[in-house]
């Protein structure tokens, strides 16, 4: 697991570098999820990390769970640390409806480009400078969600 996620940072770090650097506006990012930043908290060991590189294509990720059991569905919300949003962005899977994983979870669970297509609830309707903007106000975040806890296992805000 920390093999792929070392490749994986990797992989954004190189796709930065080729995109070029003239300006100094931020185009990767990642959330480290974890039960004690879910809203309301939840006991659970689960982790997963959520890497994310703007591309000429749009918003691409990568998401690794490690440990989560009976994951049903991810998404990216909007809400500030601290407080529960609602959901910007289906991660997994692509789409309603919830896709039952069966047993303990560990590895790529999702990757794909997020353009605005993707977008639902307070995005609907938004250019990608939306989400963009919500990143880098601190104000979205990762969450996975289980068959134990419907409402949210583990969470991480995207930096």
């Amino acid at each position: 697991m920390r093999r792929a996620l070392l490749i994986a940072a990797i992989l954004v770090v190189l796709a930065s570098a080729s995109m070029g650097t003239s300006t100094a506006q931020q185009t990767s990012w990642v959330a480290y999820l974890s039960a004690g930043e879910s809203v309301p908290r939840v006991n659970s060991q689960a982790t997963a990390t959520a890497i994310f590189q703007m591309t000429p294509s749009g918003l691409t990720y990568w998401a690794y769970l490690n440990g989560i059991t009976n994951v049903i569905m991810g998404h990216i919300h909007i809400a500030a640390p601290g407080v529960a949003g609602p959901v910007a962005v289906w991660l997994y899977p692509a789409a309603p409806p919830p896709v039952a994983i069966p047993g303990s979870y560990s590895g790529l669970v999702s990757q794909g480009t997020i353009t605005p297509a993707n977008f639902v609830g307070p995005l609907a309707n938004q250019p990608m400078s939306a989400l963009i903007n919500a990143i880098n106000a601190g104000n979205a975040y990762v969450q996975f969600h289980t068959q134990a806890n419907p409402g949210g296992e583990i969470r991480g805000q995207i930096r």
